[in-house]
């Protein structure tokens, strides 16, 4: 003997047994179809500047009422809601106009349908979708990426795209966003429009997504470790001009900021639009790094030149006391030269205490502009991150 079917599976049978999938739910095919949509957007999962893509994974709800799926609850057992599967029904074909590859997440083959034929579709979303990233102000950077839903194949007055919510309930749903990765959700902006082509409109919804980066990772591994360097080559300037160890000093420096870069180049983002600021940080400071030392290298020659005209005229001395004279001269020259050497020699101390306090004088103003230039430089980029 054969079982009764449940009331549930009688109340499907009876909804579904005429229903006609390729018809729009309405009475008269001039009305329109109102298509009420909704998500709430949960975890940024990627964002791929190389290839200028963001993976974002969102709750996406869709509901729409189709008259043909109402019945009286009293006759049903008083049935207020039931389940059905969405292949038996029709459905609007939402897509995203952004979309870049196939959407790989959980499918969900039923729709709840209450007694007025309200029909409520949810499912999980995994959206790759194209956005432009503008890498500039790197790693205090803000990126707008939208996500716009359209209908594929019928136009604004066959089906016609609504908000389920209000704005600012949408905005809300930033609190519910999983906020402990990379990226922060700041925003969430809605525009309705209509998209003209090949002379007739269609319904599309763009949310534009307002997302911010945390820099702490960045500013911890690129920016501090720079200006630690930077310091330290400051501090260069400290010791004597005379003293020779600077020279070695700041080139160990330089040579160590190379290494800094070629350990952390892994981590800049790489694209073909554009340079980030970061990286002209980092040129202007490996130049900042150059002129620290070329000032060293000024002092000590204005300190140490003299000392090559010194030598040259010691070997001449030493051959024209040997009767190898250039020019063949009387050997009275020979006196002659002795005595301007043996002078010389008694003025050399005085020449060299004179030089010593020039090269101190050179190098109070040399490290005077080079601290004006750093903290100009400073001051430009910080304005350059903070400007929008």
């Amino acid at each position: 003997m054969a079982r009764e079917p449940t009331m549930l599976a009688r109340l499907a049978n009876n909804l579904l047994q005429n229903y006609t999938v390729k018809v729009r739910p309405v009475r008269n095919w001039t009305s329109t179809t109102n298509v009420f949509l909704d998500f709430s957007i949960y975890a940024i999962l990627k964002v791929d500047v190389k290839n200028q893509m963001v993976t974002t994974y969102l709750w996406y709800r869709e509901y729409w009422l189709d008259r043909r799926l109402s019945w009286d609850p009293s006759q049903y057992e008083y049935v207020e809601r039931l389940s059905l599967p969405i292949s038996r029904m029709w459905s609007p074909d939402i897509v995203i106009s952004e979309l870049v590859e196939e959407d790989t997440s959980l499918e969900v083959p039923y729709v709840y349908v209450n007694s007025t034929g309200f029909i409520t579709h949810l499912r999980p979303l995994r959206a790759v979708t194209t956005c432009i990233l503008n890498i500039f102000s790197f790693p205090f950077d803000k990126q707008n990426c939208s996500l716009t839903f359209a209908a594929w194949t019928y136009t604004a007055s066959e089906v016609t795209l609504v908000l389920r919510r209000t704005i600012e309930q949408l905005r809300k749903d930033r609190f519910a966003f999983v906020s402990g990765g990379e990226w922060e959700l700041l925003d969430i902006v809605p525009y309705l429009w209509l998209q003209k082509k090949d002379g007739k409109l269609y319904s599309q919804f763009r949310f534009n997504m307002i997302i911010k980066r945390r820099p702490l990772f960045y500013v911890v591994n690129l920016l501090v470790p720079s200006l630690i360097l930077m310091i330290v080559d400051l501090a260069g300037f400290l010791l004597p001009p005379e003293c020779g160890e600077r020279v070695s000093f700041k080139v160990t420096i330089l040579l160590g900021y190379f290494v800094f870069l070629t350990t952390v180049v892994g981590i800049l983002p790489a694209t073909a639009q554009g340079t980030p600021l970061i990286g002209v940080y980092f040129v202007v400071c490996i130049a900042l790094l150059v002129i620290s030392l070329l000032e060293t290298v000024l002092v000590l020659r204005v300190l140490y030149g003299h000392q090559e005209n010194n030598t040259a005229g010691v070997w001449t001395t030493l051959l024209i006391s040997l009767g190898f004279s250039p020019d063949n001269k009387d050997k009275s020259l020979t006196h002659t030269q002795g005595s301007e050497n043996s002078t010389s020699n008694n003025d050399e101390s005085g020449a060299s205490s004179t030089l010593l306090e020039k090269a101190y004088q050179l190098d109070k103003i040399l490290t005077f502009c080079y601290l004006l230039l750093i903290s100009c430089v400073v001051v430009g980029f910080v304005l350059a991150w903070a400007l929008p």
